[in-house]
């Protein structure tokens, strides 16, 4: 079989860690390509139609080129290729939607079609492993040195320094307007660096992507920003771009004995471990949510040496984790996790002022609730009792700037995200944008793309050329994608 003549041949698959070695350890289980591995998908893949799957890719990188080069094995200029869409190749080839893949997958139908539709389209193993490729781009090739506008004089405030905000820096960087980013944290990355664990995501990867520094950005640490805050930046800069986190929910609604010493939000206990903590829980955990963050926070407290359980109030179908849910449960079994599924907690048990255990219900489905989906009940004399040590909450996240819009007449959607313009993620103030998880967005790619589209919207509206600009980009071979992220909100 010919170099280039490879298409019905499988993709390489990914090594991974053996569960029994990777749940004593904190190392990324999904060991990635070595080289050889990555010339030798590369090279397989070079028969498909590469130009479509750039179509697929949000950030429109290109495939074609960037698969060329890892089959000469030409590293450096591989990952080049991405940097001239996006700055992020091992976390978003790491964490990728797979768009490009999916646009390359028979039954997904041609570019144009409806993309929700083929949002549920899962790539077959015979496309090119684009991702993985991108991964290792990033892996072993040296980042391009950073290439700035010429200044313009313009000032730029940006509010949270995760995915979102990094790429809407990066993007007007390259315009030359001067940046300053403002967190909360210590570091730069937001969830990345807080909620995602070491297993999932190797640290040192997300500090070396995730570099305002590099871009000639200004990055100020541990900067809370207030709604009065907000206010007088909208006043001293030129645009503002908000872009703040999640919070994790700090309640189970109103359980009898939640407010007991030793039920923590999963999150807190994550990013105490990810700073160099030793978080005192266990040695038995109950972690409660049945999301990624659910699995995370279980993975993480099994190696810090618990006896780990984590349950759901649905099925594994119901499991917001992108229709894997059966998936997921098996990787945590392997690791020692047990999973129960369609159950819930009715009241929680203190001795001394601290947890001792947890009165657990059997759940059934009734009726399709308001969101469309089916409610939930108890089942009469289902109850049982387990003692506990811990109890980690990671049941779901919130994001109420409602003080923070108010005041500046932005407009907030009734599920308490900021209202923005689907193709220019300017809000209702005409000098503030937001993305990411205040503006509903999904996932890392999601936060990436809101960055990528507000960093252009806001140059165009410091050239003075904004509305030309928007009606250009309403037309464009972009508006469909546009128009899926908006969908997805």
């Amino acid at each position: 079989m010919s170099e280039t003549d490879q298409s019905t041949s499988p993709r390489v698959q990914m090594r991974t860690l053996e569960p029994n070695v990777a749940v004593q350890s904190w190392d990324q289980v999904i060991l990635g390509y070595d080289r050889a591995e990555a010339i030798a998908e590369a090279r397989r893949s070079r028969s498909f139609d590469l130009d479509r799957a750039r179509v697929g890719c949000p950030f429109h990188v290109d495939v074609r080129q960037l698969v060329e080069h890892i089959a000469r094995g030409e590293w450096d200029a591989a990952v080049a290729a991405i940097h001239q869409a996006h700055p992020f190749p091992q976390i978003l080839g790491m964490h990728c939607h797979r768009y490009c893949e999916i646009e390359l997958t028979p039954g997904a139908g041609p570019a144009g079609a409806d993309r929700p539709r083929r949002e549920r389209v899962e790539p077959t193993p015979i496309v090119p492993f684009v991702s993985a490729l991108e991964w290792a781009a990033g892996r072993y090739g040296v980042r391009p040195a950073f290439q700035p506008g010429k200044p313009t004089g313009n000032r730029v405030a940006i509010v949270g320094a995760g995915t979102a905000g990094l790429m809407c820096a990066w993007e007007l960087r390259h315009h030359g307007h001067a940046v300053d980013v403002y967190d909360r944290e210590r570091l730069p990355s937001g969830l990345l660096w807080t909620g995602y664990p070491s297993f999932r995501m190797n640290k040192s990867v997300v500090l070396e992507e995730n570099d305002p520094h590099a871009w000639g950005a200004t990055f100020h640490a541990e900067r809370a920003v207030s709604p009065d805050g907000l206010r007088r930046m909208v006043d001293d800069y030129d645009a503002v771009f908000f872009a703040v986190g999640r919070t994790p929910l700090r309640s189970f609604g109103g359980i009898e004995g939640e407010d007991l010493d030793g039920i923590l939000a999963g999150l807190d206990v994550m990013r105490e471990v990810w700073y160099g903590g030793r978080p005192s829980i266990g040695p038995r955990v109950l972690v409660f949510g049945g999301g990624f963050s659910a699995f995370d926070v279980a993975r993480t407290a099994r190696r810090l040496d618990c006896s780990v359980q984590m349950l759901y109030r649905r099925g594994p179908a119901e499991m917001p984790v992108g229709g894997r849910g059966t998936t997921f449960i098996r990787m945590l079994e392997s690791e020692g996790i047990t999973v129960r599924t369609m159950v819930a907690p009715k009241r929680f048990i203190g001795r001394d002022g601290r947890v001792a255990a947890v009165e657990l219900v059997r759940m059934t489905y009734g009726d399709l609730d308001a969101s469309g989906r089916r409610a939930t009940h108890p089942i009469a004399d289902t109850e049982e009792i387990v003692e506990v040590d811990t109890v980690l909450r990671s049941i779901g996240e919130v994001c109420d700037v409602s003080a923070f819009a108010e005041p500046l007449g932005i407009d907030m959607l009734p599920e308490g995200f900021i209202r923005i313009d689907p193709v220019s993620r300017r809000t209702a103030h005409p000098k503030v944008w937001a993305g990411g998880d205040v503006a509903a967005g999904f996932g890392n790619h999601g936060a990436a793309f809101d960055g990528l589209w507000a960093g252009r919207s806001i140059h165009a509206f410091l050239e003075g050329r904004h509305d030309a600009w928007q009606s250009e980009a309403a037309v464009s071979d972009d508006a469909d994608l546009l128009v899926r992220a908006a969908s997805m909100r």
